[in-house]
């Protein structure tokens, strides 16, 4: 039996011209699972205490979102997230 490939780690498929293509552009959003206790800026003083020499300033963030369905929105949410910047906040 052969082992699966790695389909990150592998050349990319050949693409395949369809004369009918299902899709025109396809928008992807990778989503992690919430981590309830970064939520709050005593849980996460730690980590910022080992990362500080390199990312010393810290932004709280957040950010909207907004599913659509046939019948119009279906989905709304609200992410709060900490971004670490480095001393040219990047």
């Amino acid at each position: 039996m052969r082992a699966a490939k790695n389909p990150l780690m592998e050349a990319a498929p050949p693409d395949v011209p369809l004369a009918r293509p299902p899709l025109i552009r396809v928008i992807a959003q990778v989503r992690f699972p919430l981590v309830a206790k970064l939520r709050s800026e005593e849980a996460i003083a730690p980590f910022q205490d080992r990362i500080r020499d390199r990312y010393p300033f810290l932004r709280p963030e957040q950010s909207f979102g907004l599913a659509f369905g046939q019948d119009g929105p279906v989905e709304t949410t609200r992410i709060s997230y900490w971004r670490f910047l480095d001393r040219d906040e990047t």
